[in-house]
């Protein structure tokens, strides 16, 4: 099913910078890779005096030391309790990442996985380290017009899955209580 949900969104034809209009798969997927490589590319910044300026705001602000306590508090694995709150913060109507779970089924069924989500907390707090399988995302593009034979005129989205949103609220709210 997943093959054909995807070859039915897939693009049937793309029109370069340039003019050209491509319709062979290969070329619609290296011309897409090719246009967002070039729209994110890492810009050269030729004004030493703004990058300097820059580093030193970026170094003052690392310069902040967290004490034996704060650093206690924010490397403490989440109860089950600070758990269900982290879970009550996962937004709602948000799409699905990879697993195809929304918040909402997490709330709705929480009595049934709140222990495999807290090993899998337990297990990245344990190391430090997300599965590839939590790591793993999706980008979809939305159509920002009608025409949507340019692709200057989608906006690409991140699809994360649920197990990466709780560890990435997990860790926020940790980190918080120190700015706090």
């Amino acid at each position: 099913m997943m093959k054909s949900k995807f070859k039915r969104e897939m693009l049937g034809s793309l029109t370069k910078d340039d003019g050209e209009v491509i319709t062979d798969p290969d070329d619609i997927l290296k011309e897409t890779h090719n246009f967002y490589r070039r729209l994110f590319k890492k810009e050269d910044h030729d004004d030493g005096e703004q990058q300097e300026r820059l580093t030193e705001e970026a170094l003052n602000l690392l310069k902040t030391q967290v004490g034996e306590e704060e650093n206690r508090r924010i490397s403490q694995q989440p109860d089950m309790e600070e758990l269900e709150r982290i879970m009550n913060l996962l937004p709602s109507d948000k799409a699905p990442g990879l697993d195809g779970i929304t918040s909402e089924v997490v709330r709705e069924n929480w009595e049934l996985i709140k222990v495999d989500c807290q090993q899998m907390i337990e297990a990245f707090w344990g190391d430090g380290k997300l599965t590839s399988k939590t790591k793993k995302g999706v980008v979809k593009l939305i159509p920002k017009t009608d025409d949507k034979s340019k692709l200057k005129d989608w906006i690409p989205i991140s699809l994360a899955g649920i197990s990466y949103k709780l560890v990435r609220i997990g860790r926020t709210c940790q980190l918080s209580k120190v700015s706090s």
